[in-house]
């Protein structure tokens, strides 16, 4: 004759062990209610038969029906109804979602997830969703991370209208991704959830809460993932002898927009770039470097590069690629590579940078080599250069390295490097 914890009716009788969910054990005193008598255990989590009988039932539905994959990561998806009486909306929701189905072996489970969630997103807010992120072991059952009430408009923002904007982005077209002899493999990146999951592998669960959720991520915290998957490609290719960062530079800006997209980091939203076009544009050939294609880009990435400094500092990377071509050219090496430090730069370090690569370009062509990028440098790097201290070092290596790896796009001397795997 007491109260079932489900129903909350009072029943005459009540069981203490029938909960499919091993969320808890008794098999110590301190687990057990009543001030540790393991005789009044029940008491934790009392249940009627018939509310064990479909307690047993709602979870092998849930198992066979609703227990899906996310990168890897196991999930419950539990819906609920905003308003549904007749239970109409209900049967209409788990129809929905029972369509979208694959095999849990399929090797492109992951993209399929991506896919699952932008199917629910088609759907008005006449339902919402839970997610119950959770790891088994044994018979333990661990929550990791639990979201609720996730509306399918929600949803809708976070797989099918921000990935949609990126992927129309001009600066995603045409990556290099890999090379296989002297052919250069190239692909449009296409944003996805495996994206952010290559920079946050050791807290994915934080990472999906905080999209989800739309909590704020802290930028530098983002700086630092990103040169450390950087240095990462950067070692692992220099030991192949492969051209080593070119699509993790690609996907770190693809992440950096999608956070901005969601407003979960700050940035400077109101930075505007004049782009300035010669009245007379100087001749051009193939090994130049194309001035009035790095504004063109600034312009249309100025959400990446917000600030002048952060431009200057791009440009530095496009100097130094520049000076390593050359290097190549000469000497079959790169010896300016040690000047890098591995990439672990700071705001003294890039000055020291600068003024070498200077002299370099000087060295193997003349001091009026490539003026129209040094007058340029001048203009965003030293004249602001008194900001660098203000800048953590992850990120001015990030924005060091993007201006290298991205360099190609403004100079065709750059192809050098590319033709010989530097």
């Amino acid at each position: 004759n007491h109260i079932c914890s489900v129903c909350q009716k009072k029943q005459n009788k009540l069981h203490g062990f029938a909960n499919p969910f091993t969320f808890y054990t008794l098999d110590k005193p301190g687990f057990a209610a009543n001030f540790f008598k393991q005789i009044s255990s029940w008491k934790n989590y009392p249940i009627c038969s018939d509310c064990a009988i479909k307690i047993e039932k709602g979870l092998d539905y849930i198992e066979n029906n609703l227990n899906r994959y996310f990168w890897g990561y196991t999930y419950y998806l539990i819906p609920r109804m905003v308003f549904d009486n007749e239970n109409e909306y209900l049967k209409k929701a788990l129809n929905i979602l029972n369509k979208f189905n694959y095999e849990k072996n399929d090797k492109k489970i992951s993209a399929y997830e991506d896919n699952f969630f932008k199917y629910i997103s088609k759907e008005e807010n006449y339902f919402f969703i839970d997610l119950f992120f959770y790891q088994k072991n044994n018979s333990e059952f661990n929550i990791k991370l639990m979201l609720e009430e996730i509306f399918p408009s929600r949803l809708r923002l976070l797989f099918s209208d921000i990935p949609e904007k990126l992927n129309n982005k001009s600066i995603f077209n045409e990556v290099l991704t890999r090379k296989e002899g002297k052919t250069k493999v190239k692909k449009s990146l296409e944003f996805n959830f495996g994206i952010l999951q290559e920079f946050f592998e050791d807290d994915f669960y934080d990472l999906i809460y905080r999209v989800f959720e739309g909590k704020k991520i802290d930028v530098e915290t983002l700086y630092n993932k990103f040169v450390i998957s950087i240095k990462k490609a950067r070692n692992e290719g220099l030991k192949k002898s492969t051209y080593y960062v070119n699509e993790i530079i690609y996907k770190a800006i693809m992440t950096l927009y999608y956070f901005q997209e969601l407003e979960l980091i700050n940035y400077n939203k109101n930075f505007s770039f004049e782009v300035k076009m010669d009245n007379e544009p100087k001749k051009e050939t193939s090994k130049s470097f194309n001035l009035s294609k790095l504004q063109i880009f600034i312009e249309e990435n100025k959400s990446f590069l917000d600030s002048e400094i952060k431009i200057g500092i791009f440009s530095v990377g496009i100097l130094v690629k520049i000076v390593m071509s050359l290097q190549y050219r000469k000497l079959n090496s790169t010896p300016f590579e040690n000047k890098l430090r591995g990439l672990n730069i700071n705001a003294e370090h890039i000055k020291r940078i600068y003024i070498e690569a200077i002299e370099k370009l000087t060295q193997y062509l003349s001091s009026g080599a490539y003026q129209d990028l040094r007058e340029f440098i001048a203009k965003h790097f030293v004249a602001n250069s008194y900001l660098l201290p203000k800048m953590s070092n992850d990120e001015i290596t990030f924005y060091f390295v993007s201006g290298m790896e991205i360099a190609k796009t403004f100079a065709g001397e750059i192809e050098d490097l590319e033709e010989n795997n530097i």
